[in-house]
């Protein structure tokens, strides 16, 4: 816990450092090279951004309040997620408006007519809006390393808990204990299932709904509203946990039952069989989002307590590498070229059969109260 701060401060370089990279070139052999390294780097921060919400909230939040914490914290990265849907297609125009479809670079000046001269002043445009949304993303980074560099404590004078207090096992340890735990994986299965895939479904929506007249400015505004829905859905439903112990997991089945509902939703109207409404696609894919990111601190608590004494930041990391397989698997199938022909057809049915698979997992899954219990003086058996 003593390195809370440090890790934090790690994180937040990395981040600023590897947008800061993205802003050297434009020059397409080396601007390549440093967006790989940048992003790389941004990749690197992610498993301690990820883990320092339940670590925030374990050590400076008494067990009252722990699930809210964990939520405010966790899903302001929602809302950066939400401003970029929204950002990207105000700072840079839709290349399909301007009909970038030539590569002049080996066109003789003399026979370039009109047409190419519009092409290449259009990729020059591209370029500089590109360029301000990169310094834009600098901006905002560097800003919030600057914040941390200034003011970021470990910990509080005085523990909020008993367990705050309590010492764990070392970070190698619990991820060896992590390792053979049973229940743990079965959480972060669940996890992992429902929010990597979603992750991945959320990442080509454009692409997603381009097959149902749905442009890409139109499908951003849809993200945006998705992430900021599912954050104040986190809120809710975490207060409402916080309220009322011992009740995470019939929380979780509920949302999960309405995500599967939402996204079958989504499914039936993308596939015509339900009344093919615009507004019906808006509502399903909100409602679906909306579910699965509200449960994303319910996860991260339900994990915690059912490792305690393992670290929070052990849980998390490993939670967090679930997570990221479930995207990229998502990710890797449409690098078979017949399912990426075929993308409208595979991916929406995978995200509702994704949330419809942890219905049970969750059912059959035997919560215990840990950490809670060591606060509440209770002896565990």
């Amino acid at each position: 816990m003593v390195g809370l701060r440090w890790a934090v401060l790690l994180s937040a370089a990395l981040v600023a450092v590897g947008a800061g990279i993205r802003c050297i070139s434009m020059e397409q052999t080396t601007a390549t090279w440093l967006n790989h390294i940048g992003l790389i780097m941004n990749g690197m921060a992610g498993p301690m951004a990820m883990s320092a919400p339940s670590v925030i909230s374990t050590v400076w939040f008494p067990p009252g309040e722990r699930t809210t914490a964990t939520a405010v914290t966790a899903t302001l990265n929602y809302f950066g997620i939400a401003a970029s849907f929204v950002l990207g297609p105000l700072v840079v125009s839709d290349y399909e408006t301007f009909n970038v479809t030539s590569n002049l670079s080996f066109t003789p000046i003399s026979s370039r007519n009109h047409s190419d001269y519009n092409v290449t002043h259009n990729l020059d445009v591209l370029r500089k809006e590109i360029r301000l949304y990169e310094y834009i993303e600098f901006t905002v980074a560097a800003a919030s390393f600057l914040l941390v560099l200034c003011y970021f404590p470990s910990k509080p004078p005085t523990p909020p808990s008993i367990s705050a207090g309590c010492e764990r096992l070392g970070f190698v340890q619990g991820l060896k204990a992590l390792l053979t735990h049973g229940r743990f994986w079965q959480i972060g299965i669940v996890y992992g299932i429902s929010t990597g895939v979603l992750s991945g479904w959320s990442s080509v929506l454009d692409v997603n709904l381009k097959y149902f007249g749905i442009g890409e400015d139109e499908a951003g505004w849809i993200g945006f509203y998705s992430m900021v829905s599912g954050s104040v859905a986190a809120f809710i439903f975490s207060r409402i946990t916080d309220l009322i112990h011992h009740r995470i997991k019939i929380v979780l089945l509920i949302v999960l039952f309405g995500a599967t509902t939402a996204f079958t939703w989504f499914f039936l109207v993308c596939l015509k069989i339900l009344p093919d409404l615009k507004v019906s696609l808006y509502l399903s894919a909100i409602l679906g989002v909306l579910f699965v990111n509200g449960a994303v601190p319910l996860f991260f608590e339900l994990a915690v307590e059912t490792t305690y004494p393992i670290p929070e930041d052990a849980t998390m990391g490993m939670l967090t590498l679930m997570n990221n397989v479930g995207c990229l698997i998502f990710l890797l199938l449409p690098m078979d070229g017949e399912l990426k022909d075929t993308m409208d057809d595979w991916m929406n049915p995978m995200m509702a059969g994704s949330c419809f698979i942890c219905i049970p997992l969750m059912i059959f899954f035997k919560v215990q109260y840990r950490r809670l219990s060591v606060d509440k003086r209770i002896v565990m058996t």
